[in-house]
């Protein structure tokens, strides 16, 4: 390596330029995946990095430009502007290709990585942005991590559950995923049959499609072994995917005290949507039939109001709460009013960060069995796990908490059984792989570097 080379990698790992690339950001969107992105910015930060934020945002019809610069707690983010009008009026093909990729999001992201000249990149999702970003990326010759939070990579639907929202175990060649791709589409044509084989033709283009473009990535991170399992048998190498929990913001609950009642609080935190299973759990909480207890429902439900109304009517006359949404820095306050924090997700979760802040402050949980989180809720020991999709399961679950008051005390002294980290101890093991990647391709000065991006399009 030359000497330029040499005095540029120390002044890499000195401070690196990190770009966090992520779907949607706060505070407009506060969920898992945007509060762990916020978190690790921080803990980048507090290491002397530099990190900026790229996302995405619903735009205005007729706005006089695709991007916005603003700040968030200190930190530059750039949100590419998407009119969700003009798109909703594509026809099926574009659609389809849309959901996949979009040039003009690849261009903005362009722009970005010529001005700021990051470092490395690292993606925490791309559904709504654009896949081919990280091929962007790769013919700048920089450095790009993937983090997975669920099954984008995997799945048209997300969250790897079915049209009638059973669980699938997976794409395989894709041709299964007509159904799921092909839905949409009869609604908007009433062609049903004429579509079927484009439904598995498109399965299968994006099953190929979409795994090319991950393994495109020099190092994917799945937070829990259950993830991990699911994208080898997917086709991504073992030695390119490694599992690393997330880390939480240990420092939001320092001075933690539980608030005493007079009943016992069950609670719910997270996204108002169905595959978080809110339905099942007001239906079982029903079953229990005791004034000596209420649930508590935290979370938005702006994006799926007709759910949010249905499950306001479910709820009529028992002794639930919707509380609405709240800010990521209120959730110390938050359960500190629970005794029993419930988890009743109907597809394969990851490894939810609610689950990790409720046992950092001993809040047993009830959870289903299902996806990463048996790793993290251990049955009687930290918790209670019920088989997912069944109200009768998680009726029972709560009935042995209403009827033995004592094992709440005993799920709370197990709380420890599972390490909780805080995202300081994780910010240094995320530095650490950036810089075993940084070092790799650091050797030549930037403005030296081919400009590969130029006369080539990633949307054919």
């Amino acid at each position: 390596m030359s000497r330029f080379g040499v005095r540029r990698r120390r002044a890499v790992e000195a401070s690196m330029r990190v770009l966090l690339v992520v779907h949607q950001f706060l505070p407009r969107h506060v969920a898992g995946t945007e509060i762990y992105t916020f978190s690790l910015a921080k803990g980048l930060r507090d290491r002397g990095h530099e990190v900026r934020i790229y996302t995405r945002e619903e735009g205005s019809a007729g706005a006089s430009s695709t991007e916005r610069d603003d700040q968030y707690e200190g930190f530059p983010v750039r949100r590419f502007l998407i009119d969700q009008d003009r798109r909703r009026g594509y026809g099926i093909v574009r659609a389809f290709r849309r959901s996949l990729s979009d040039p003009a999001v690849d261009r903005a992201f362009d722009r970005l990585l010529r001005e700021w000249r990051p470092d490395i990149v690292h993606f925490q999702h791309t559904v709504r942005l654009s896949t081919t970003m990280v091929g962007v990326a790769k013919r700048r010759r920089l450095p790009v991590v993937f983090t997975l939070h669920d099954y984008w990579y995997l799945c048209h639907r997300t969250q790897l559950l079915t049209s009638a929202l059973g669980i699938c175990e997976g794409p395989g060649s894709g041709a299964k995923c007509a159904s799921c791709i092909q839905h949409p589409l009869v609604m908007n044509t009433r062609a049903e049959m004429g579509l079927r084989w484009i439904g598995r033709l498109a399965g299968i283009y994006r099953t190929h499609y979409m795994r090319r473009w991950l393994l495109q990535a020099d190092l994917v991170i799945a937070p829990s072994e259950f993830l991990r399992g699911r994208f080898i048998a997917h086709g991504v190498p073992p030695e390119k995917i490694i599992r690393l929990p997330h880390g939480i913001a240990l420092e939001l609950f320092k001075g933690f005290q539980k608030r005493p009642a007079d009943r016992l609080r069950i609670g719910f935190i997270g996204s108002i949507v169905v595959h978080k299973g809110v339905h099942l759990l007001i239906e079982a909480f029903g079953r229990l039939g005791s004034d000596k207890a209420e649930l508590l429902i935290y979370g938005e439900s702006t994006a799926t109001p007709e759910y949010a109304q249905q499950l306001q009517q479910k709820a009529a006359g028992q002794p639930v709460r919707f509380m609405g949404g709240f800010r990521n820095d209120e959730i110390a306050g938050i359960l500190s009013g629970l005794d029993l924090l419930v988890v009743p997700s109907i597809w394969p979760e990851n490894a939810p960060l609610t689950i990790h802040e409720a046992l950092a402050v001993r809040v047993p949980v009830i959870a289903a069995r299902v996806g990463g989180i048996p790793a993290l809720v251990r049955d009687g020991e930290n918790g209670l796990l019920f088989e997912v999709g069944s109200v009768d399961s998680l009726a029972i679950a709560l009935g042995r908490i209403a009827v033995e008051p004592h094992l709440i005390d005993v799920l709370r002294g197990n709380a420890d059984e599972v390490e909780v980290k805080s995202i300081r101890a994780h910010a240094i093991e995320i530095e650490q792989l950036y810089l075993s990647l940084v070092r790799r391709s650091v050797g030549s000065p930037p403005d030296r570097q081919r400009d590969a991006t130029s006369g080539h399009s990633l949307s054919r």
